[in-house]
């Protein structure tokens, strides 16, 4: 027969199986979850485009027929202005297509920098 183990406060386990959510134990899980968790938001990197800069390009009356122009969703346009979002340039392509010009006309340079790796995989 197994024997029921006798938990810490302070332990991972002691938050996860047993429920306890004093203090120290969640203290505890939340430094543990830490090395787990993705960033919460890694914003734009080496292959991502910065968001910001497509919608002041379009520089619209309003967000409005911002997301119209591009295709999306209304509140899209408030996260990308209000958050450090990064566009993958397979997206960033499209929404240049979407208003009629080529990519590097809203990005310049930064465009060309990023490599389109998946094409490369042959």
């Amino acid at each position: 027969m197994k024997t029921k183990t006798q938990r810490q406060c302070g332990e991972v386990s002691k938050y996860r199986f047993e429920g306890c959510r004093c203090a120290v134990c969640t203290a505890a899980y939340t430094e543990y979850r830490k090395k787990y968790r993705p960033p919460v938001n890694p914003g734009f990197g080496v292959d991502k485009l910065p968001a910001k800069t497509l919608l002041d390009f379009v520089d619209a009356i309003d967000d409005k027929t911002i997301a119209d122009a591009l295709g999306i969703h209304l509140s899209r346009v408030r996260k990308w202005r209000t958050q450090n979002i990064g566009l993958h340039k397979f997206s960033a392509d499209k929404y240049a297509n979407r208003i009629g010009v080529h990519p590097s006309a809203i990005w310049g340079n930064d465009w060309y920098r990023i490599p389109f790796r998946d094409l490369e995989k042959d």
